[in-house]
């Protein structure tokens, strides 16, 4: 069976904790291009569903997910 999504996860720096880094999942549908979903493990994203990081490095603006390496 395959797998119809591929996941990559890349770690980021926090930008205001040099001490902390997040997680970022992007979620690859296999015939797309680009990630069509973007995950950050911050507290922005926990809490609001939101962040700054996903802005930031959302495929549109950012080729970041390019170099993530795939999770499944």
């Amino acid at each position: 069976m395959t797998t119809e999504i591929d996941i990559r996860k890349i770690f980021i720096k926090s930008e205001t904790d040099s001490n902390k880094q997040y997680e970022m999942y992007y979620f690859l549908w296999k015939k797309d291009e680009t990630p069509r979903e973007i995950i950050c493990s911050c507290p922005g994203y926990k809490y609001r569903g939101k962040c700054k990081h996903i802005e930031k490095y959302d495929p549109s603006n950012s080729d970041l997910w390019k170099s993530a390496k795939s999770v499944n």
